[in-house]
């Protein structure tokens, strides 16, 4: 059983705000005092000791304290109203002591998780701070190590620059030694002259092929049969009009502009042109017949609105023998017979 150390072996006083207790003990050395301060109750446990006091009114556990001495425990306790109590504690029965003791451990133990929450969240804060300050001091560092790239490369970056210049000057002056050098090797310049050239005469406008040299000689012996049958007189006729690709294409363009006259109703100019240009579509080859036959057509179709329905009808039918398959051809021919035949019963 614990020896009780009761009130009257207690020294208290008290003053509005405050109250001071001193309480005798007498415990062995190695063992600490547990002592307990709640807002109505206070307990020493000191084996073989114990020491309890449920105190008349409240106090502020956070703003009080028990100093441990020789042989005393000093107790310096804040009131929580400011008020004299005249008494220590209350003589109450044994019930009421439990409730107040069973209050107190509550209270002494909801103290307790409060504090240690508290100290938790204040090491969490302080870790958190610890981490904020470790990477505010990373982040420090590695701006300066980029910093101090960033003057490496400029510094790197200028070297190279004035290497690449000096290697670039280097190069010039090399390269103006060497055309210095040329230019004192060159010899004079030659004298000038000049050359005769002379080219040989050629019916065709295109340059001379030794695997067209056949063909062109046939060619020229079919031409000058042809003059020959027709007793054509070509003495007079320049290299050009001698050159059939040279007519031809004169050909095109007087049977163009005659088809332009013809849908602008310039007959008697149509048929003008057309005429020239069967004029030169010679000598009448299949290569060219395509072109006389819309020659033909151009011409008869003049005659045809000038109402010349004869001579229509003559260029129609020299153009259905260019082309026997144009059925346009055979309608405007039938048409031209049927309005002869008319004219002539009448």
């Amino acid at each position: 059983m614990p020896l009780i150390i009761t009130e009257k072996d207690t020294e208290w006083q008290e003053s509005v705000d405050k109250l001071l207790i001193t309480v005798p003990l007498t415990s062995r050395v190695d063992i600490k005092p547990t002592i307990l301060i709640t807002s109505k109750y206070l307990k020493i446990s000191s084996p073989p000791y114990l020491w309890e006091c449920f105190l008349f009114g409240d106090i502020n556990p956070d703003n009080s304290f028990a100093r441990i001495g020789h042989d005393s425990v000093s107790f310096e306790l804040q009131k929580s109203v400011e008020e004299l109590w005249n008494k220590l504690s209350h003589s109450e029965a044994e019930s009421y002591r439990k409730e107040q003791r069973e209050a107190a451990f509550g209270e002494h133990e909801k103290y307790l998780k409060e504090t240690l929450e508290q100290k938790l969240q204040t090491k969490q804060n302080v870790q958190k701070e610890s981490v904020r300050k470790q990477m505010e001091l990373e982040e420090f560092e590695r701006k300066m190590i980029e910093k101090e790239k960033m003057l490496e490369n400029k510094k790197a970056a200028a070297e190279i620059k004035r290497k690449k210049e000096q290697l670039k000057a280097e190069m010039i002056a090399q390269k103006r030694k060497y055309l210095l050098q040329r230019a004192e090797q060159i010899p004079p310049t030659r004298k000038s002259g000049h050359i005769t050239v002379s080219f040989t005469p050629r019916v065709f406008p295109t340059a001379a092929r030794e695997s067209q040299e056949a063909e062109e000689k046939e060619w020229l012996e079919k031409q000058l049969a042809a003059s020959v049958s027709l007793k054509l007189d070509c003495t007079d006729l320049s290299p050009q009009e001698r050159n059939p690709d040279w007519l031809k294409s004169k050909a095109d363009l007087y049977s163009g502009r005659s088809a332009c006259h013809l849908n602008l109703r310039n007959l008697h100019k149509a048929i003008e042109d057309s005429s020239k240009a069967l004029e030169l579509l010679v000598p009448p080859v299949p290569s060219n017949a395509s072109d006389r036959k819309e020659v033909h057509k151009i011409r008869g179709s003049a005659f045809q609105q000038l109402h010349l329905y004869v001579e229509g009808l003559m260029d129609f039918e020299a153009a259905i023998k260019l082309d026997e398959n144009d059925e346009e051809l055979k309608r405007n021919a039938a048409a031209l017979r049927d309005i002869i035949e008319k004219d002539t019963e009448e």
